[in-house]
């Protein structure tokens, strides 16, 4: 986890050390470290099975599965970042071209479904305690996993685009006028 953190916190750094140091488009290494950064950071919630964010009274825990599902969400959002940030590295303008094929919308659009479904495994499996009044943090249990299948059919439903934007992009198109 710190290791995460320190690649993210040098990737920030980036921004304004690579300028001083003759780089002058800081911006595909900096994004490149950040996605490092998240994968590091989603490895070890995979491995450990135990992930925290924020300090003090404002700390919050996973263990478990809920620990693994976090893990994997932030895992597949760094390899994400980082796959954009090397696709530009290596040709810069290929990641925008890319995008402006309904192809390339569609694989966003997937990849950003996958990451909802992974995402919305927290609200299912976190068991959020509020307060001591047992009926209140059942209250709040219900409404997180109430938010877990909305953010579960917003997800199929983006799949689905991005699926017919690869498959049948003219089927969207001809929808839309």
């Amino acid at each position: 986890m710190v290791i995460g953190v320190c690649v993210c916190v040098a990737g920030v750094a980036f921004i304004g050390i690579g300028p001083r140091v003759g780089i002058a488009n800081p911006e595909p290494l900096t994004t490149l470290l950040l996605g490092v950064g998240f994968a590091l950071m989603g490895l070890h919630g995979i491995v450990t099975g135990k992930t925290t964010e924020g300090y003090g009274t404002l700390q919050v825990s996973h263990y478990g599965a809920a620990a693994k599902v976090r893990g994997a969400a932030f895992g597949l959002l760094g390899i994400l970042i980082s796959a954009g940030s090397l696709f530009e590295m290596v040709k810069p303008g290929s990641l925008r071209s890319f995008l402006d094929k309904p192809a390339g919308r569609g694989v966003l659009f997937i990849s950003l479904a996958a990451f909802g479904l992974l995402a919305s495994g927290l609200f299912f499996f976190s068991k959020p305690e509020l307060s001591r009044y047992k009926p209140l943090n059942s209250i709040a249990a219900l409404l997180a996993r109430l938010i877990g299948v909305l953010i579960v059919i917003g997800s199929l439903a983006l799949m689905a685009i991005g699926a017919l934007l690869i498959i049948a992009p003219e089927a969207l198109t001809s929808v839309s006028r």
